[in-house]
C-alpha cells in the first residue's frame, strides 16, 4: 500500500531498499530482528520530507498522566506461548510500564518496557510440517488492553489494508498511553 502511495502524501522508508543510513543491526540481538532507530537519528536521515498529509487514520492517546480507570489492578500478564516462548509482563508503577520478561528472563541485557500491552485473540492456520502459522489479522476478534496497571476487555477490528482498531464494549476506541505499544496474538 505504502509503494501505491504518491510519494509527496507519504514517503515508503525500507531500510533494505534505502540502506542503512537511518538505521543500524544491533549485533546482541537475533537477525533478521536487530534493525534499530532513534528519533534523532531517523529525523536527520528524513529530513524535511519527514511531513506526511496521509489520511491514516492513528489510535487514540489519553493525554492524562495520571491512571484513569477504575478497573481492578493488575500486576502480572502471562501470555502462555509454551515452553521457552512463554511471555510475562509485570507492572512497574514508578515507570507505568510494563516490564517484558521471556522465560523469566528479560529478552536483551535491559528489560524492554511497554506503556500498553495489548494481547489479541485470533485463529490461526499450520502452514508447514516446521509448524510455522499463518495469523488472521483482518475481521476482528477479542482482545485485552493492559494500561495504567489496568486491564480493559474489548475488541479488535481490521479490514484489509487498513490499521487495527481496538474498542471498548460499546464501540469506542480505546485511549492507549503515549509510549511504545506491544501487540501480543494469540490463539488461546
Amino acid at each position: 500500500r505504502l509503494a501505491q502511495t504518491p510519494s509527496s502524501t507519504v514517503l515508503d522508508v525500507n531500510e533494505m531498499i534505502v540502506g542503512s543510513r537511518g538505521f543500524w543491526r544491533d549485533a546482541n540481538r537475533v537477525s533478521p530482528h536487530q534493525v534499530l532507530t532513534n528519533p534523532p537519528r531517523f529525523a536527520a536521515f528524513l529530513g524535511s520530507v519527514a511531513s506526511s498529509t496521509a489520511l491514516f487514520a492513528p489510535w487514540r492517546f489519553t493525554g492524562s498522566d495520571a491512571p484513569t480507570s477504575t478497573v481492578s489492578p493488575v500486576s502480572t500478564i502471562s501470555v502462555p506461548y509454551g515452553g521457552s516462548y512463554s511471555v510475562r509482563w509485570l507492572y512497574d508503577e514508578s515507570k507505568n510500564a510494563y516490564r517484558r520478561a521471556q522465560s523469566g528472563r528479560p529478552v536483551t541485557r535491559s528489560f524492554v518496557y511497554a506503556a500498553n500491552v495489548v494481547v489479541l485473540k485470533t485463529d490461526a492456520q499450520t502452514l508447514d510440517d516446521k509448524g510455522r502459522l499463518r495469523l488472521r489479522t483482518t475481521g476482528s476478534g477479542e482482545m485485552v488492553l493492559y494500561r495504567d496497571g489496568r486491564k480493559f476487555i474489548g475488541r479488535w477490528s481490521r479490514a484489509a489494508g487498513d490499521m487495527m482498531r481496538f474498542t471498548g464494549t460499546y464501540g469506542a476506541d480505546f485511549e492507549l498511553r503515549p509510549g511504545a505499544t506491544w501487540i501480543e496474538v494469540t490463539t488461546d
